[in-house]
């Protein structure tokens, strides 16, 4: 088991199976899409924590984190227009 503070990547994922390949294509497309998203949100949350944890050091890039933040945000709204 990993420590408590250990944070799931989207690169700890099993390698998927034949038959749960195939049953994911036959999902309606808004669920595939909506699945595709949560990946997404998944990383630009991950995104959006490097550029916190680097804060003032990295000010070459302080531009990056409001832009993450918006990109955040605009995934977000397109899986909760999915969703509805």
């Amino acid at each position: 088991m990993p420590p408590a503070n250990y944070r799931y990547l989207a690169t700890d994922r099993q390698p998927l199976s034949a038959d749960t390949l195939i049953e994911f294509a036959n999902l309606p497309l808004l669920e595939r899409v909506n699945d595709r998203l949560a990946d997404a949100m998944i990383a630009i949350d991950e995104a959006m924590q490097m550029c916190e944890l680097e804060g003032n050091s990295a000010c070459e890039a302080s531009w990056l984190g409001p832009q993450v933040l918006a990109a955040y945000d605009q995934v977000n709204c397109i899986m909760k227009k999915i969703s509805d």
